[in-house]
């Protein structure tokens, strides 16, 4: 779940310009480009680290990497619970607390239809966008727009019932990059209270080291009924087959 919020903010980042008020701070011309240069990023990484606060005061934590890109049909997810790698091809899960790692090949697993769209969904995000945008329309307010020389940042605040609490936004004009996410958000609320997340994104870039990327920096795959780990070699493996 936590590497989806990840996900969800980036989404956040992308759709929320849309209710950016024009104060005497921005230029309309100068909001306008932030706002294409940001729907148009196709491939992008950032670190994050999650901090979760519960009820009783007990507090857990994670770190990781998140990288994503278009054009290369890859989305890649390292933290301290899992590593998640999907190429258009082959789906790998390596679970650091079970110690284990599952792959399979997606035209195995899925029907073609069913891997494309997969795909699709992975990519275009559609129903995330359209919820991002009405939850930012209907219920966000956007607080200390600043334009300072090549950075562009901003608060937005929501609404009690909403989980969402705040999101914080620095954006580098020059890099053509987000520089800084903080999102606060209600994960959770019981009898018991609530379960806070905050989450801080940093380190942007428009790549990765592609040895991340590979699926043979995890494991060899000779075909996918000849799969061995290179990587995380005392996981056990599943694959279709096992």
């Amino acid at each position: 779940m936590k590497s989806s919020i990840c996900h969800i903010i980036f989404l956040t980042l992308v759709f929320n310009f849309g209710s950016l008020p024009l104060s005497a701070q921005f230029e309309a011309g100068k909001v306008m480009e932030v706002i294409s240069i940001i729907r148009n990023l196709s491939e992008f990484s950032y670190e994050y680290k999650i901090n979760i606060e519960f009820p009783d005061g007990q507090k857990d934590s994670v770190q990781g990497e998140t990288y994503s890109s278009l054009s290369k049909g890859v989305v890649y997810n390292h933290s301290g619970l899992n590593t998640i790698l999907y190429n258009g091809e082959w789906y790998l899960n390596a679970d650091h607390i079970k110690k284990q790692v599952v792959i399979y090949p997606l035209q195995r697993r899925f029907s073609k239809g069913m891997a494309d769209s997969l795909r699709s969904e992975i990519f275009q995000f559609q129903y995330y966008k359209e919820w991002m945008d009405s939850l930012v329309i209907q219920h966000g307010a956007v607080s200390g727009a600043i334009l300072t020389g090549d950075k562009i940042s901003y608060s937005i605040t929501f609404k009690p019932y909403v989980p969402l609490r705040k999101i914080y936004v620095v954006f580098n004009l020059k890099k053509n990059m987000p520089e800084r996410v903080e999102v606060e958000a209600v994960v959770e609320e019981d009898e018991e209270g609530k379960t806070i997340s905050r989450i801080v994104c940093t380190r942007y870039k428009a790549d990765i080291d592609n040895k991340k990327i590979a699926l043979n920096t995890y494991c060899d795959v000779k075909n996918e009924n000849n799969i061995a780990l290179t990587k995380f070699k005392n996981y056990k493996l599943i694959t279709l087959n096992r």
